[in-house]
């Protein structure tokens, strides 16, 4: 900061390279308060949440600007320095009157500024006065960093060790082998607590799921996932609870968790961990199985029951109905409480809330009361649980005209039918890796579970298709005859665009500083 201001009147630096990086430097510091400048740091798209993504790059232009001072032939003005220092100080001053800071790090920071102050005026040129100021800037930062980390990563490192340490061993026994693929899921997170948002654990642990956290959400994926129920938004992406429909036909192979879910059968064979146990789902589908050309007209109304049962229709060419309207018993004595009846098990009853201005709190079967969030953790589609014992719902923090709960019941018996159809159609997987796919199918449209995306380039027997898509946000691949070979490989959006640029860039830099060496050397041999 001191260099920085120091940088402007400097006369040291030749006046039209002063100009020059007065103006970038200021065109850095503009865009963190200009969104429309802010745009071309972050690749001209809208930015949320961690603002000043770039803010690195604005931070490596004042680091040049403040060494450039430095790195100047002869000795600093130790009067103009006085001022800039005093100012500083003054202006710290005139924004505590303001806005007030902490006063114990205010003073502080004056303290240093202070120390920089006699070190800068006091001490002569040499060793000695770098060594100094050295040692104050490491303590400066190692200050900063320390109040910065004391703020945020606060979580006990044993606690987190110990957990990633059995989180791996349990993801390790169901991992999918080579050349196969499906995904596995969890609803509990390191933190183990309701609400909380810890969902890139696949990443530390490389397996392939739903629930994400990124700065660069697919708009496709992330609508397609709201729209089977298992949040609300397109962004974040929750999973919550399973819903076996839609977790079946993306391939949800295993659930970690600890509690029973109609449709996953606990694995007694795997070791648990992290108070999770292994949970496999029965009626989990593969990778690619073929479809009808109906599932393209397929799109959603906004109801995920409907969705579903619309996609499964559309897969199979015919009408499919696992989800119907189910009436629960309502009783409000004391509190708002909704009653199933029991019969044979061959139904699972799901719920979900409208939308409210404000969370519900209820209470599933009498357990402890929790929280429906609409709106950050955006809870949608909940599971009650099957139909072979009686289930309460009992909701409280609601006025009449905002609730709005609907519930569904969902045949177990059509699914197996409908399953084991697709099933029996499915894709023979050969090899898959990050960014390539090859399996072999036969018929005529093969669908997978697979987002859209135009980045896939995709041969059938050696020519080339153009997949199309399916129920608005997966992938389906037109093939035609028995036994047709399918390879699917990832190109990158904007690669080859980006080497080119890289390459010219280079030359350019390249160019310029042969100049600047040659037209050094004129000078040199001239004079």
């Amino acid at each position: 900061l001191i260099f920085i201001i120091y940088y402007i009147f400097d006369k040291r630096i030749k006046p039209f390279e002063k100009k020059a990086t007065i103006v970038f430097a200021s065109i850095m510091i503009a865009s963190l308060f200009f969104v429309s400048l802010e745009y071309v740091w972050v690749g001209f798209m809208r930015e949320g949440s961690f603002v000043y993504r770039f803010l690195y790059l604005v931070i490596l232009t004042i680091l040049l600007l403040a060494a450039s001072v430095m790195n100047q032939k002869g000795s600093l003005d130790k009067k103009l320095l006085g001022k800039i220092i005093a100012g500083i100080i003054l202006m710290f001053l005139i924004f505590d009157l303001l806005n007030p800071y902490s006063p114990k790090r205010l003073w502080v920071q004056i303290v240093i500024l202070g120390v920089y102050f006699v070190i800068l005026i006091k001490f002569k040129e040499g060793l000695r006065k770098k060594v100094c100021l050295i040692a104050v800037f490491a303590i400066e930062i190692l200050l900063n960093a320390y109040l910065v980390i004391g703020n945020v990563y606060n979580v006990d490192k044993d606690y987190y060790q110990k957990y990633t340490t059995e989180e791996a061993l349990m993801i390790e026994q169901i991992r999918p082998e080579h050349n196969e693929f499906y995904r596995i899921e969890t609803n509990i997170d390191r933190d183990e607590k309701e609400g909380s948002f810890i969902s890139n654990e696949s990443l530390a642990h490389s397996y392939s799921t739903i629930e994400h956290y990124s700065s660069s959400y697919d708009s496709i994926t992330g609508l397609f996932l709201a729209n089977l129920g298992y949040c609300r938004n397109e962004f974040p992406t929750f999973y919550h609870e399973p819903i076996l429909a839609a977790d079946s036909l993306l391939g949800v192979k295993y659930l970690l968790t600890n509690q029973d879910y109609a449709g996953f059968e606990l694995k007694s064979d795997f070791d648990s961990y992290n108070d999770k146990n292994v949970y496999e789902n029965q009626y989990v589908l593969p990778l690619g199985f073929n479809t009808s050309e109906k599932i393209t007209n397929v799109s959603s109304n906004g109801n995920p029951f409907e969705y579903i049962n619309d996609i499964y229709s559309g897969i199979v060419g015919e009408k499919v109905t696992l989800f119907t309207p189910y009436e629960m018993t309502v009783q409000e004595e004391g509190a708002l409480k909704y009653i199933s009846e029991a019969d044979d098990g061959s139904h699972i009853i799901y719920m979900q809330a409208g939308y409210n201005p404000r969370d519900l709190l209820m209470s599933r079967d009498g357990a402890e009361s929790e929280t429906y969030s609409t709106d950050w953790l955006n809870y949608n589609v909940l599971v009650l649980g099957d139909t072979s014992k009686t289930h309460t719902l009992e909701v409280s923090n609601y006025t009449e005209d905002e609730l709005n709960i609907e519930f569904c019941s969902f045949d177990l018996e059509e699914f197996e039918r409908v399953i084991n159809k697709i099933k029996s159609n499915a894709i023979e997987l050969q090899s898959i890796d990050d960014g390539y796919i090859k399996f072999t199918a036969s018929g005529n449209n093969v669908l997978l579970s697979i987002p859209y995306d135009t980045s896939w380039e995709v041969t059938v027997n050696g020519k080339k298709v153009i997949p199309e898509k399916a129920a608005n946000a997966l992938m389906m691949i037109p093939i035609d005859g028995e036994d047709s070979e399918v390879v699917l490989t990832y190109r990158v959006k904007g690669k080859k665009a980006g080497i080119i640029l890289t390459i010219l860039s280079l030359i350019i830099f390249s160019l310029w500083i042969i100049y600047d060496k040659v037209k050094k050397r004129k000078l040199i041999s001239t004079k």
